[in-house]
């Protein structure tokens, strides 16, 4: 074989052409580089995969589940609500004791009850929970708690507010046993006496104008006498108190000034007919009822002793009636 002939750069320097190089069986040998970088390429990739592996599994117990990416409602509550937003400490862990859900406006609970309300412009209405006329036992809220697992400081259900400083106060709970805790004032209260009604349409009634605690409560379950008085009954003593314990600045019983007015008290407290006037059937003088007098002889408006109670014979002319709600 001749060798090469030396090329002609340009310059007009001269260069020799590459000659393979030879081999036992005279082939060339390939180069090499092209395959070093692959193999170099493979390498770190492999290397990048191993360390996410390893740092993923450290950081199995840290991660926080990430919400998507926030999208508004296309359709108005409740069709168009973002579904229950669920918080998780443990991202990988089947059992997340510390898992929270919170539900905004609208939601449906179990078999399509809905929990809450909404308001439905298309309707002008306010939609409201449907539990099925056709389903009994269903209930609006519900759980069950496992009585021998519970300790006497547990509570079936909760209600607190906490101040500006951090101090928690219950308000409202119920405790294992079904016992019942309200801070503050809870029943009916004083709306009133009734103005309309009875013989001459002045609120006044003698006890042969009534005839019964159902008639009775009647008298104060009337909406001539104020949109306040319906569903209204005849007060008890107990209310009375309650009311005056609870009142403030301008709540009725700080505000109306007017003639003793019939209550009820149940049996006597003494050896005196004192029965609500043989619950509110007899006129006889020899029979009594309770009556709570509300003013506190200024006659200005304003009621600062709460008034005070006593008792009449049953043959009076015509008392109104305390009325509570």
């Amino acid at each position: 074989m001749e060798p090469t002939s030396p090329v002609k750069a340009k310059g007009g320097s001269r260069r020799k052409a590459a000659s393979p190089k030879p081999t036992d069986k005279g082939k060339t040998t390939p180069v090499r580089a092209h395959h070093t970088r692959v193999f170099s390429h493979l390498f770190v990739w492999s290397a990048a995969a191993i360390c996410l592996i390893v740092a993923f599994g450290s950081l199995n117990d840290r991660l926080m589940v990430s919400a998507a990416t926030f999208q508004y409602p296309s359709l108005g509550p409740p069709l168009g609500n973002i579904p229950v937003t669920i918080w998780n400490r443990l991202a990988m862990s089947n059992y997340q004791p510390t898992a929270q859900i919170e539900i905004d406006g609208s939601a449906t609970v179990g078999g399509g009850v809905v929990a809450g309300t909404y308001y439905d412009a298309s309707t002008s209405q306010t939609k409201v929970i449907d539990l099925g006329a056709g389903n009994d036992g269903q209930n609006v809220f519900y759980g069950v708690a496992d009585y021998d697992r519970m300790s006497t400081g547990d509570y079936l259900l909760k209600l607190e507010t906490r101040s500006a400083s951090g101090d928690y106060t219950t308000r409202f709970a119920i405790g294992r046993d079904g016992n019942v805790l309200a801070r503050g004032c809870a029943g009916a209260s004083f709306v009133g006496i009734t103005t309309k009604g009875g013989p001459t349409n002045n609120g006044r009634f003698p006890v042969s104008a009534v005839g019964s605690y159902y008639a009775a409560n009647n008298k104060c379950d009337n909406a001539a006498n104020g949109p306040d008085f319906v569903d209204s009954h005849v007060c008890t003593v107990q209310e009375i108190l309650q009311s005056i314990k609870c009142s403030q600045t301008n709540d009725p019983i700080r505000t109306v000034e007017g003639p003793n007015a019939w209550i009820n008290g149940g049996p006597p407290g003494y050896i005196a007919y004192a029965d609500d006037c043989t619950g509110w059937t007899s006129s006889s003088n020899a029979r009594y009822g309770r009556v709570w007098n509300f003013t506190d002889g200024t006659n200005n408006g304003n009621n600062t002793t709460g008034g005070t109670g006593t008792m009449t014979s049953c043959n009076t002319g015509g008392l109104p009636f305390a009325c509570c709600k």
